[in-house]
């Protein structure tokens, strides 16, 4: 074995173990996207290629006339590769590129065209393949001579092609990684179709610049596998194991690669005899097995200094970021807990992470949250060393992490928001089932008790006292009643869809207060209570029923909430598409303990309260698609009950 196939086998073994760590990374993915589905089909044609080419190359010192057919086999298999890689790299820039980013018009017909002739050119594939199957076993390129120059055509347009996509992500990056990557890739991609030039060219080209031309393409993956260890290019998670046991088995296979040399060297030229000789060689190879413990602990500081350095600890922290999203539903919580935790392990203070998407302005200090194309805020950190170049992409690296992690805590958030209000509407369902049961029982044996008790008053041997209890009982059927009204209101405003009808009225918010204002006269005029309403009047195009009980249950809350001769204020407005109606008391306003749960269902501040008129109000409000709030106090005192809600077309001022 001379000099030149030692290196062939060397490259193209590393060749293998590069495109195997990038295939085991991509294929380990469980949701793989396209642009992933295709790279792999891309590296998967690589390591295709490296691998008959290493097969090759081992077999040249066999007998030819055993191995012929396995290697002619294995040629075929290898020049299929090979020609299916110019469009698979085209059309895989192509894709990050339109996925990450907004090619223009132009630029789509362009890189179109370009990938419909390398795509056309796959069909001289089968003028290509009886020709590599009747060439001598050990040199395929005999019988390829016509489609050398037609293939380095191809091949150069899918590299400018790439080079171009990469050059217009450069221009735009959407990370500093990303820039990073590319204008290494574009620069590569301009210079091998030149370097394929020129060993064309060159009449007679020694083995060197061929096997320079065939390993050319180690470079742009090994640039890739770079990026995505120490950066997680790609959202691709690697382990440094896994780097360290590549690089020993890539030292062991050049150390033997190198024994195997010096026997063949001491054999060839020196005319040691082959018994020496293989008693030199195995003594190296005892000596590698003897050294392999201090050779593994080099190799794997290597590691860490090429590819981990400062970046280590950023990484170490990224991955405690990645554990603790998944488990951490709230985004504040998220946002305390990743604040803490930067300003323990990178001793700074001066921490802090906003999450309004929309950030102030940029510095070297501010990071941007981005995950999935959408903004999630800013992480702004100030630590004493940020000259280096590697520590401010590291913190590019950090903040993609953040990102990824709040967009998961928002997810888990929506997600339990969700169940929870999926649980609130089957139980509240269920209450209103129970409580129409229940109303239904008890509504018509009220209804007889009041019958009778009405006709009991009318007798005349009845003495005053006795008359005023029998009316004391009468008013509590009524509330009663009331309170059975309510729950079957309410059971039938948890089973109907909301919505507006087609067809409804105009409705006057002064007409519907002046006929509320005489069915409450009574309850006013008890407490002495004065009720101003604003001369603003807005007329809606809407079912009166709903804002009947939107202003009746605010109204009656009012009035039960008032000190005597007390004022109760109702205030209308109209801005644009928007109508609002409040309703304001004097009373002592809404307790701390209640506020949190104060329009669910049987919640009341007063002793004899159902808890059902506000609930009933939200759901009304609810059905215009519109909202409720409270301010309480109001100036010092009181409660505001403000409504707001879309005014429809057909509403006028």
């Amino acid at each position: 074995m001379n000099l030149l196939d030692a290196v062939a086998l060397t490259g193209f073994f590393l060749g293998i173990l590069l495109h195997l760590f990038l295939f085991s990374a991509f294929l380990k993915r469980r949701r793989k996207s396209i642009f992933e589905v295709g790279l792999l089909f891309l590296i998967g044609a690589l390591l295709v290629w490296f691998s008959g080419n290493f097969l090759s190359v081992l077999m040249r010192d066999m007998d030819p006339v055993r191995v012929a057919r396995f290697l002619r086999s294995v040629n075929a298999v290898t020049f299929v590769a090979l020609a299916f890689l110019p469009p698979f790299l085209l059309h895989i820039h192509w894709i990050y590129y339109r996925k990450r980013h907004s090619p223009a018009a132009w630029e789509r017909r362009l890189i179109y065209c370009l990938l419909t002739v390398l795509y056309a050119s796959l069909a001289f594939l089968p003028a290509v393949l009886p020709r590599i199957m009747a060439s001598p076993a050990g040199d395929p390129l005999r019988q390829l001579h016509f489609f050398k120059l037609p293939y380095l055509l191809v091949l150069s347009m899918a590299y400018y092609g790439s080079a171009f996509i990469g050059y217009r992500i450069v221009t735009y990056p959407r990370s500093p990684i990303e820039r990073n990557v590319f204008r290494a890739l574009v620069v590569i991609f301009a210079i091998v179709p030149l370097y394929n030039l020129v060993v064309v060219s060159v009449s007679g080209p020694s083995g060197w610049l061929m096997l320079g031309a065939w390993l050319a393409s180690l470079v742009p993956s090994s640039v890739i596998c770079y990026f995505i260890y120490r950066y997680q290019f790609l959202d691709i998670d690697t382990s440094r194991p896994l780097a360290s046991a590549l690089m020993i088995l890539l030292s062991l296979s050049i150390y033997i690669l190198g024994v195997r040399l010096i026997g063949g060297y001491l054999e060839g030229e020196l005319g040691t005899s082959s018994g020496s000789s293989l008693l030199l060689e195995a003594t190296l190879l005892v000596g590698i097995l003897l050294l392999f413990p201090t050779l593994s602990r080099g190799l794997e500081g290597l590691v860490a200094r090429l590819f981990s350095g400062e970046i280590r600890k950023y990484r170490e922290i990224g991955e405690v970021i990645h554990r603790s999203a998944p488990i951490i539903a709230n985004p504040e919580l998220f946002k305390d807990f990743v604040e803490d935790h930067l300003k323990h392990e990178l001793g700074t203070s001066q921490v802090r992470i906003d999450l309004n998407p929309v950030a102030p302005g940029g510095g070297e200090e501010r990071y941007a949250l981005v995950a999935s194309e959408r903004p999630m805020g800013y992480l702004e950190i100030k630590q004493p060393q940020t000259d280096s170049r590697s520590e401010r992409e590291a913190m590019h690296f950090l903040a993609n992490e953040i990102a990824v992690g709040l967009e998961r805590c928002y997810s888990l958030a929506a997600q339990v928001r969700m169940e929870r209000e999926l649980a609130q509407k089957s139980h509240m369902e269920e209450l209103g089932r129970m409580a129409a049961s229940v109303a239904h029982n008890v509504k018509n044996p009220l209804s007889s008790m009041r019958t009778l008790l009405q006709l009991l008053g009318e007798a005349e041997n009845l003495t005053p006292e006795q008359r005023d209890e029998v009316a004391m009982m009468i008013r509590e059927i009524d509330r009663l009643s009331s309170t059975v009204t309510n729950l079957l209101k309410f059971s039938r405003l948890e089973s109907s869809p909301r919505g507006r009808s087609a067809e409804v009225p105009a409705v006057s918010l002064h007409a519907l207060t002046e006929s509320l204002e005489g069915v409450f006269a009574g309850d006013l005029q008890a407490r002495g209570l004065r009720l101003e309403v604003s001369e603003a009047d807005i007329t809606l195009g809407t079912d009166p029923e709903i804002m009947t009980d939107i202003l009746s249950n605010l109204l009656l809350n009012a009035i039960e909430a008032s000190p005597p001769n007390g004022t109760i204020r109702m205030t209308f407005l109209r801005e644009e598409n928007q109508a609002q109606l409040s309703v304001e008391d004097e009373g002592a306003g809404i307790p701390e303990q209640v506020r949190g749960k104060l329009f669910e269902p049987f919640v009341s501040t007063k002793s004899r309260g159902t808890g059902l008129g506000l609930a009933i109000v939200k759901k009304r409000v609810e059905q215009l698609s519109g909202t409720i709030a409270y301010i309480s106090p109001v100036r010092g005192r009181g409660t505001r009950f403000t409504v707001r809600f879309p005014v429809p077309e057909r509403g006028t001022n």
